[in-house]
């Protein structure tokens, strides 16, 4: 009979999982034999906060959880930087933490914390094997870290727990593995949407992180194209776009020129939003514009809530907008270039320095030189600010840096 252990990797396996990111300790190293066995990589890390960084950017880029492990205690806690980053910036993962033994938990007292409660917060599922359904539980946990809004899952393994014999009393393959595709939107819906888009006389589309770059570029692309309409992305959606389409005008969410965007945004009298998420903003500007959202989910929250939204499978509900007839905007062409020469003039330095380059030239300088499809990841502070907005990019899975969290060390963990 397999363990405990066994069965976890497994049902890892199963689920196309290939590789994994850690710093184990004692406790854990049943499972990382196992995971070993089954043809499951471990990359060795030189702390656990990198491991869940890397496995935050495996799940972004991947599309299929990212996998870290640690031990239990202080390795289990320094590992929740990247778990929380997964949470706000919308990426699948799966963190497992060794814990205190089964037998020892009702008196243990070193390093033992409930992990379950640490996780809650910023985990969609947090729970702790207790051998028995092992296959079952780690396939719910699977399918629920996929499921939109994609976010990270906690598994906490006791050392005891782990090596003995896993009891089985449900068929696993009654647990889905894979959640349901996301169903289209409802045609009433998409009659509303239109509705108000053709009333707008200045609308702006502003692209975000509920989008899937893997289905959803082309989409985008002749929606826009055929709406009209001039394009914001988040930091998160760079990529989407190529930024030197003729409608792209700028990222906005807690970048430089962000006042000056703001501005022009509060002169049009719709946000489109596609795929646009408020955890990306980092002020609450959102909240006095009219948006008609559109999305796999509802971003109505509390007070806040949208004049309209499409919500569901997101490439067939923006097809479906693309076949419109759309009438020019009412945009003059004098407001548009004023925007794009007042951004332009935010972002160049004001004076000659002294010594040195400024920020926004030496990342213009790095572009020039690079590749079109360099990937650039950059950390959090002044320094992201810079990057975003400055270094121009044109393709998906292309651009990274933590948003929602804006967790620091996650430019090079």
């Amino acid at each position: 009979m397999a363990t405990c252990a066994e069965v976890l990797a497994q049902t890892l396996k199963d689920g196309g999982i290939t590789r994994m990111y850690g710093l184990p300790g004692g406790e854990i190293l049943d499972f990382v034999e196992a995971a070993r066995k089954v043809g499951i990589e471990f990359l060795l890390t030189r702390h656990e906060a990198t491991a869940s960084l890397m496995a935050d950017a495996t799940g972004q880029m991947q599309r299929r959880p990212g996998v870290c492990v640690s031990t239990l205690g202080p390795g289990a806690v320094n590992m929740t930087l990247g778990v929380a980053n997964a949470f706000l910036d919308r990426a699948p993962m799966i963190a497992i933490t060794a814990a205190t033994a089964a037998a020892a938990q009702p008196y243990a007292t070193h390093q033992n914390l409930d992990l379950n409660a640490v996780y809650r917060p910023f985990t969609k599922m947090s729970i702790t094997l207790n051998g028995e359904d092992t296959a079952a539980k780690v396939r719910q946990a699977f399918c629920c870290t996929l499921e939109p809004r994609m976010g990270p899952v906690h598994i906490g393994l006791p050392s005891d727990v782990s090596s003995e014999p896993d009891r089985q009393h449900t068929d696993p393959l009654s647990v889905a593995l894979m959640p349901k595709p996301i169903a289209p939107a409802a045609t009433e819906a998409i009659d509303r949407m239109v509705q108000h888009l053709h009333q707008a006389q200045r609308p702006v589309v502003l692209l975000g992180l509920d989008l899937n770059p893997e289905t959803d570029v082309e989409a985008v692309r002749r929606f826009v194209e055929a709406f009209g309409a001039p394009v914001f992305v988040t930091p998160k959606a760079k990529g989407l776009l190529p930024e030197d389409h003729p409608q792209f005008f700028g990222v906005c969410c807690g970048v430089s020129g962000d006042g000056v965007i703001v501005d022009f945004l509060s002169t049009a009298d719709l946000l489109v939003g596609v795929g646009f998420e408020p955890v990306e903003s980092d002020k609450l500007w959102h909240q006095s514009l009219p948006i008609a959202s559109i999305g796999p989910l509802s971003i109505a929250a509390g007070e806040f809530k949208p004049v309209v939204e499409l919500v569901g499978e997101v490439r067939s509900s923006l097809d479906a907008l693309a076949r419109i007839s759309w009438s020019q905007t009412g945009w003059s062409e004098s407001s548009l270039t004023g925007f794009q020469a007042t951004l332009a003039d935010v972002l160049t330095p004001s004076e000659q320095l002294d010594h040195g380059l400024s920020p926004v030239e030496v990342t213009r300088c790095l572009r020039q030189v690079s590749a079109a499809d360099t990937i650039l990841t950059t950390d959090v502070g002044s320094i992201k600010f810079v990057t975003t907005q400055a270094w121009t990019t044109f393709t998906p899975f292309s651009f990274f840096e933590s948003n929602g969290l804006s967790s620091m060390s996650y430019a090079f963990p």
